[in-house]
């Protein structure tokens, strides 16, 4: 929360891992060699990944999850029906 007691918005980051682009919660990338949970439960290594690998499809799974926390975070009623 800050100063005001307003719920901070989420940070995501995502990290191409196992042939897909991965999402995790952080305000900053994870320095290389750190252990990572995805939102979709696949514990992945954080890297410099090389330019091709952010041609990697999107995992789903991360991206409903951060949708998800999103639309939560705005108070969006829709996120409720995303289950």
């Amino acid at each position: 929360m800050n100063l005001c007691g307003q719920l901070l918005q989420p940070h995501f980051t995502w990290q191409p891992a196992a042939l897909r682009r991965h999402c995790y919660l952080a305000e900053h990338p994870a320095g290389p060699g750190t252990e990572l949970p995805a939102l979709c439960g696949v514990v992945i290594v954080s890297h410099r990944a090389h330019q091709d690998e952010w041609y990697w499809p999107t995992c789903s799974h991360c991206y409903d999850e951060a949708r998800r926390i999103q639309l939560r975070w705005a108070g969006d009623d829709q996120a409720w029906s995303l289950e």
